[in-house]
């Protein structure tokens, strides 16, 4: 069962080989997510602050700060009518845009 050339065991050897390729798989999979939510996705041209294309942590952190009333606020101030507040996730203050959101027909 032992290795003499280097003192690994058989086992210890595949653990370390799927060890490297579950970080490896890991790795890939943030970067995939990371690069679709950030550019390719179809919300990407909705204007907003530049983490709320990769995640809603921010949003958590100002509800937890007790502030994120004034926060999204500025934020429509800041980006418009329609803001993207999450990697799938849109605010607005327009009721036109509800109605192109939501499909509506009058």
């Amino acid at each position: 069962m032992n290795n003499p050339s280097n003192g690994f065991s058989t086992y210890a050897t595949i653990f370390l080989l799927l060890a490297r390729a579950f970080t490896l798989v890991s790795v890939v999979s943030l970067l995939a997510y990371l690069f679709y939510y950030g550019f390719f996705s179809p919300l990407s041209g909705i204007p907003g602050p530049f983490i709320a294309r990769f995640t809603r942590l921010w949003l958590a952190y100002h509800g937890w700060k007790g502030n994120l009333h004034s926060v999204l606020s500025d934020v429509h101030d800041k980006y418009g009518t329609t803001v993207r507040v999450g990697p799938d996730e849109v605010l607005t203050t327009s009721p036109e845009a509800v109605k192109t959101i939501y499909g509506m027909q009058p």
